[in-house]
């Protein structure tokens, strides 16, 4: 009885939630005159238009980018043979967190337009914080043909689930189907994948990932804020081994040199998932953000495998100033 009351409570508070967020956003109504309206205190009107944000009912879209990200989109995307280059105007936070914010709302305009298009049915993904941020923000779509395919290890080591594997959050968003590859993200070592790429069902899933329409990725870094340590994907021993042969760069599993050159160490040769050779001359979307991500992006860049990036302009500024482009100033 009191978990049926608990639903109904919930079901209440986000009518309540969405009512009220109608009459600020669309209205153009004040707390108060909302709070009269619907015979609350201002205080909870405050509360409700909050949990409507929260909640995903409210989502704003903002048409046009300012004329410096379009200059940069131009450069890079000239420099780095890109079909597609969305820079995110920098919020002025100047740390990670705020450009994850904008490329978030960036991106998931951009993976709206592509799943609302009939040209991809089958999407691979990786995993990471600026995927999983984009995901979120997407608006729900009805898109139930659509399949998910995971194209890397969805477990870390110790068998446990990654937070940031984004197939059952895309699945929630969109109504498609999720294939998750269930296996670590990196085997222990060599004879370990080789057992996991046996099973018929790993093969089965990595051959329907290959002949995906479309691919969606992050980048991944190994200094200490990146993914894999912050997560415990690799050890501290095997970061520093990683940086002592020059890696920057994490790309679906394999380590790269800030030319784009594999690395010579092992560990790459552990990823239980696609290769990057293996999408090389399909549409690959990058999704990344931070201007710590700098080295990583040049890196993945240079293999020539991404065709779409979506980053913030902060990034994109050290990334042009890194490569030397030369940038048309505004008046």
């Amino acid at each position: 009885m009191s978990t049926q009351m608990q639903v109904r409570e919930d079901d209440w508070t986000s009518y309540m939630a969405i009512r009220a967020a109608w009459l600020s956003f669309v209205g153009g109504r004040t707390q108060g005159e909302i709070a009269t309206q619907l015979g609350v205190s201002p205080a909870k009107v405050h509360r409700l238009i909050a949990h409507a944000q929260k909640s995903g009912y409210v989502k704003f879209q903002i048409d046009g980018r300012p004329m410096e990200c379009l200059q940069l989109e131009k450069e890079l995307s000239r420099h780095f043979r890109l079909t597609n280059c969305i820079i995110a105007p920098d919020l002025g936070g100047g740390d990670d967190e705020a450009a994850l914010r904008a490329i978030s709302v960036s991106a998931s305009q951009f993976l709206t337009g592509l799943l609302t298009g009939p040209s991809v049915t089958r999407l691979g993904v990786g995993m990471g914080r600026t995927l999983t941020a984009s995901v979120e923000a997407l608006p729900k779509t009805a898109r139930p043909d659509l399949e998910i395919m995971s194209i890397c290890g969805s477990l870390t080591r110790t068998l446990a689930a990654n937070p940031y594997d984004i197939v059952q959050k895309m699945q929630e968003r969109t109504g498609g189907i999720g294939y998750y590859l269930p296996v670590p993200y990196f085997a222990e070592n060599r004879d370990e994948k080789a057992m996991f790429l046996t099973q018929r069902s790993v093969q089965d899933l990595m051959a329907r990932a290959r002949q995906s329409d479309a691919f969606l990725i992050g980048l991944g870094s190994v200094e200490n804020e990146g993914h894999l340590v912050q997560r415990g994907m690799i050890s501290k021993q095997e970061q520093e081994e990683l940086m002592s042969c020059g890696a920057v760069c994490d790309l679906m599993g394999r380590f790269l040199t800030i030319e784009g050159k594999l690395v010579p160490n092992p560990l790459g040769d552990c990823a239980v998932g696609l290769h990057f050779d293996e999408v090389r001359g399909r549409r690959v979307i990058a999704l990344v953000g931070g201007e710590s991500k700098v080295d990583a992006t040049l890196a993945a860049l240079r293999t020539g495998v991404i065709t779409d990036l979506v980053a913030d302009e902060t990034l994109a500024r050290a990334l042009s100033a890194r490569v030397g482009l030369q940038l048309a100033q505004s008046a």
